[in-house]
């Protein structure tokens, strides 16, 4: 809230006598073009619109709230009897404590045609006696009709009611209430000056606004620069993951290695392949949009394959690879995945990948080396009787001889079943 200019409002605002200083001030028109069906509960056109005038003061104690009942559609001010609501807001150390005024004089007049003269005198709750003169043109007046109206109807109301303003061709905000089967529009209009005010009274608060904004940029330019001259660390047991160059420790790490098959002619064995899997969850924010949670996915279609022993690295040469940073994040490329066992339910890895940092828009590396637990693998065929043929295609002979396999069991989903086992490793072999 603003104080107008004097040329355009007048205010004089006394406790006691004492001139009280103005900290912000408004005097509101208000065309009300609609009234409630009582039988439909529904907004309706008034057939007699009406205006009512309301005043708010701000000093440095106190708000001042005065309003003046409805009357017919103008300024026309009557006689001197009407009597202006009032009610006072005296502020108690944080406390805002609502004190009802009293009015003993009440002068209303017309200084022209949107003109308003208005005189009140009485007693705040304290006890102490104020007096107020109000001389001017309204800071902002709007006027409410059916929605099906239009804004045409809304400005003949205020053309009606501020005749001298030329409010047929001013601009005007508007605001919609209720919903499409019974709404209302509300045109507001606000004289150029206050306008203005407003708007260097907010430009301290948008300067502040421009200065926070290129002082994030700044110290997130500074962060790019620190992140992309920062050496990057080694991955370590505590810290197996590096991105974003920096160590990361883990929350978990699971692979998942699972081999599936298509049948021709209800015999023969096609369109097999070894699936390798490893999802990495580096704490309770890995599931969120941009959030660093790894994953990646290779398919092995040259097989059979023989698993490595233990103590020996081997890399894979995936027909096809994937990977992400994280879920709604960069992608993964030029993967190195190499992997070895450690025990028959745990696998050592060694995963290099490139990705495309969005905030610097350099290609940074991304690292894990580090130990994730492997159950068993899973092996699916169409039919029972396919599963040993499954088996014995995916992998070579000396990986057969160190995995055991259970008989397997059908599951269905809908019409469509299918034969699952899990594999597991019996011995994870020695280096040659």
């Amino acid at each position: 809230m603003t104080v107008p200019p004097p040329e355009h409002l007048r205010i004089s605002f006394t406790i006691d006598g004492v001139a009280q200083p103005l900290f912000g001030a408004e005097l509101d028109v208000m065309v009300d073009g609609t009234t409630i069906d009582l039988e439909s509960n529904r907004w309706v056109t008034a057939l007699a619109p009406e205006v009512q005038i309301t005043g708010t003061l701000v000093t440095a104690e106190r708000s001042l709230h005065f309003g003046l009942p409805p009357r017919p559609l103008g300024l026309s001010c009557g006689s001197e009897d009407d009597e202006p609501e009032a009610r006072v807001v005296t502020l108690e150390g944080e406390l805002h404590q609502l004190q009802r005024a009293t009015v003993s004089h009440v002068k209303l007049a017309q200084r022209g045609p949107s003109t308003l003269h208005a005189e009140l005198t009485g007693a705040l709750g304290a006890g102490a006696t104020y007096s107020l003169v109000v001389e001017g043109r309204p800071t902002s007046a709007r006027a409410t009709v059916l929605a099906s109206e239009g804004e045409a109807r809304a400005r003949t109301l205020l053309h009606r009611t501020l005749p001298d303003l030329d409010l047929l061709r001013a601009p005007l905000q508007q605001l919609r209430t209720g919903n499409e089967d019974d709404a209302t529009l509300v045109a507001i209009w606000q004289p150029q000056c206050m306008l203005e005010l407003a708007a260097r009274e907010r430009e301290p608060e948008a300067e502040a606004r421009r200065n926070a904004e290129l002082a994030d940029a700044a110290a997130a330019a500074a962060e790019r620069e620190l992140r992309r001259t920062r050496p990057v660390p080694p991955p370590t047991a505590a810290m197996p993951l590096v991105a974003a160059r920096a160590a990361h420790a883990i929350a978990a790490a699971q692979l998942g290695v699972r081999v599936t098959c298509a049948v021709e002619h209800g015999s023969a064995v096609v369109d097999q392949q070894v699936s390798v899997v490893l999802d990495i969850d580096v704490d309770e924010s890995s599931g969120e949009d941009g959030a660093l949670a790894p994953s990646f996915f290779a398919a092995l279609r040259a097989l059979p394959i023989e698993l490595p022993v233990h103590g020996t690295w081997q890399t894979l040469a995936p027909s096809s690879v994937e990977g992400w940073f994280g879920n709604d994040a960069p992608e993964l490329f030029e993967h190195r995945f190499a992997w070895r066992f450690a025990t028959p339910t745990e696998v050592e890895i060694d995963w290099r990948a490139s990705y495309a940092d969005p905030d610097t828009e350099q290609i940074e590396a991304l690292h894990f080396r580090g130990r994730a637990p492997c159950a068993g693998f899973t092996l699916q065929a169409p039919t029972a009787a396919l599963l040993d043929a499954a088996f014995a295609s995916a992998f070579g002979p000396e990986t057969r001889a160190r995995l055991q396999r259970d008989a397997g069991r059908e599951i269905r989903q809908g019409k469509v079943s299918a034969y699952v086992a899990i594999v597991r490793v019996r011995d994870v072999g020695a280096p040659q």
